[in-house]
């Protein structure tokens, strides 16, 4: 028809819109709900009462409030048999039902800073409980000309160490084009007076130099999946990114054990702070 999309000319981030009306969208559904709601809202934009969405799903994520925000927010839904462990929500937009908008970014307010979060950015709307250890602790932060937030999210981490070090440059990275747009805006809010540099990718980009700090809340879910090799793959990239005698620092739970392959690598790793659940574990490049 003659609102008919063209194919765009490369992936786009999750922060940008394609332009245009499509027939047939699918979709993954993701494992946070939030970024579901941010996505359909956002979808309203490229669809009308002639597009065909198609949602999949693995059976043990599939929840009602799933099918509830399809209904909600873009029209009436039907559920497929189960196959392989997964089911199909099919969806008929309804244009003529459709009010609101996405409430995200939304802002929210911790350790003094009203900062802005995307729906599919770690810990979303709050701070989570290893964040709130290593916060804790920012007085034993060594002073540090240049530091790198690794997995920084919402920059809540990269942010108050940056100010607690008296850093004069501060590097953030995150997989995520949500993160790092929240982080964006947040760094401009509070970090104003220091040289920011930020990028989305795996793990610390090649254009990011050696720096004195690198702070990181390594993951260790990826959606259903849990697992410790992507925070082993960040720890060697932080080795590889670290200044003669640069410090590592890491917060995780306890039960991930990561004082060994830290200690292996480094060759030295301190435990920092005591808690029941997590470790805030040190380590020095010699």
């Amino acid at each position: 028809n003659e609102n008919k999309c063209e194919m765009p000319e490369a992936i786009l981030p999750s922060t940008q819109n394609p332009q245009g009306i499509f027939d047939l969208v699918l979709i993954k559904v993701p494992k946070s709900l939030a970024m579901l709601e941010d996505q359909l809202y956002r979808l309203r934009a490229n669809i009308n009462q002639n597009t065909t969405v198609i949602a999949s799903c693995m059976v043990k994520s599939l929840s009602k409030n799933t099918r509830v925000l399809f209904e909600n927010i873009i029209g009436p839904s039907s559920q497929s048999l189960a196959a392989k462990k997964a089911r199909l929500i099919h969806c008929s937009p309804d244009p003529t039902t459709w009010q609101g908008s996405t409430k995200f970014p939304r802002s929210f307010t911790a350790y003094g800073m009203a900062l802005s979060c995307h729906a599919n950015v770690f810990a979303e709307g709050r701070v989570d409980p290893g964040t709130h250890v290593f916060l804790a602790n920012l007085e034993l932060l060594p002073k540090a000309e240049s530091l790198i937030d690794l997995a920084c999210g919402n920059g809540i981490m990269g942010i108050n160490s940056a100010l607690a070090c008296d850093a004069k440059q501060a590097f953030f990275c995150d997989e995520s084009f949500m993160a790092i747009d929240s982080t964006t805006h947040n760094t401009q809010q509070y970090l104003s007076d220091i040289a920011c540099t930020l990028e989305a990718g795996n793990g610390i980009p090649d254009t990011f130099p050696n720096v004195d700090l690198i702070v990181c809340n390594p993951p260790f879910h990826q959606q259903q999946t849990m697992g410790t090799d992507i925070a082993l793959a960040m720890f060697q990239d932080a080795y590889a990114h670290l200044k003669t005698n640069g410090q590592l620092w890491v917060i995780a739970n306890r039960h991930l054990a990561y004082h060994g392959p830290l200690k292996r690598l480094f060759g030295n790793c301190e435990n920092m702070a005591q808690h029941s659940k997590y470790v805030l574990l040190r380590c020095s490049k010699q």
